[in-house]
């Protein structure tokens, strides 16, 4: 990933992400976008890729914890 200000990745001894740093003062109005973008990226990573009616099913469903 390049390298964004505001913005730090922290990674393992074996070089595996850990987690991300997100300066809220710089980037604070785009947090929902950020956290749209891995949910959307968890969903395609567990169904591979779907229509958008049935994200939105699917989506909610996670969020509902139903089956």
């Amino acid at each position: 990933m390049a390298r964004i200000a505001g913005i730090k990745e922290h990674r393992s001894d074996s070089g595996k992400l850990k987690s991300i740093t997100i300066n809220i003062e710089k980037w604070g109005s785009h947090l929902e976008d950020f956290l749209d973008m891995i949910e959307v990226e968890s969903v395609r990573k567990k169904n591979d890729f779907i229509g958008w009616d049935e994200f939105k099913t699917k989506s909610l469903k996670l969020k509902l914890k139903l089956k």
